[in-house]
């Protein structure tokens, strides 16, 4: 599905976080920081696009196991994981019955490898870093597979890739040692897409939410 590219990303996430506060805000139950590590889940709803090609943004799903360090005692922690990352890079394409040259949506298909320092609060997070993406492959939609043949040849997809990500979310505790999670996230290639002279932009950008939960372990009274 096409979007138009969004507006200022973390001012609507900042609102959202906010309400789920509000939600929340009876609940005397708050995460507790007295965990070594943190191993998780997600699920993930983007919005992906080529920033340097098309304002269009399509809606992609991925998911992925998480894992969180934290930093001796402190509120700081590092959190990485492995993750299946959908993308999405616009291809050109002429077509006779258009006057004008298109553009085709290629899914790209990423394993995503981030490494992120995040901050703790009771009941909010923030994490900024980086990733490393490896393609696995590319799909065209089978809709418009007619027109394969009509493409422009961008040259070569670049293997890896990498870029810089900020999250922020709202953690809740439901259990001793296994806690709720929703957040807002922005991805952004800082390497293009393909390979050349003529690629050497960044291009691909992700933003969306993501819930999830994760375990607990090595508690101890903080």
């Amino acid at each position: 599905m096409k979007n138009y590219k969004h507006p200022i990303l973390f001012s609507f996430l900042l609102l959202s976080v906010i309400y789920i506060n509000n939600i929340y805000a009876q609940d005397s139950i708050i995460t507790s920081n007295n965990y070594k590590y943190k191993l998780g889940a997600k699920l993930i709803a983007d919005k992906s696009g080529d920033i340097a090609i098309s304002p269009f943004f399509y809606q992609v799903y991925c998911g992925g196991m998480q894992i969180i360090k934290r930093i001796k005692t402190s509120k700081m922690s590092l959190e990485s994981g492995v993750y299946y990352y959908n993308k999405v890079y616009e291809n050109r394409f002429y077509s006779n019955s258009h006057p004008v040259t298109l553009y085709l949506p290629f899914y790209y298909h990423y394993l995503n490898l981030p490494l992120s320092l995040r901050y703790d609060t009771k009941l909010f997070y923030f994490t900024a870093g980086g990733y490393v993406d490896y393609l696995t492959s590319t799909t065209l939609d089978p809709e418009n597979k007619e027109y394969k043949d009509s493409i422009i040849d961008n040259g070569p997809n670049r293997k890896i890739n990498l870029g810089i990500a900020f999250s922020v979310g709202l953690e809740k505790q439901i259990s001793k040692q296994i806690n709720f999670f929703v957040e807002g996230h922005l991805l952004q290639n800082f390497s293009s897409t393909k390979l050349g002279i003529h690629n050497i932009l960044p291009s691909m950008e992700n933003y969306g939410f993501a819930i999830g939960i994760n375990y607990k372990m090595k508690l101890f009274k903080v």
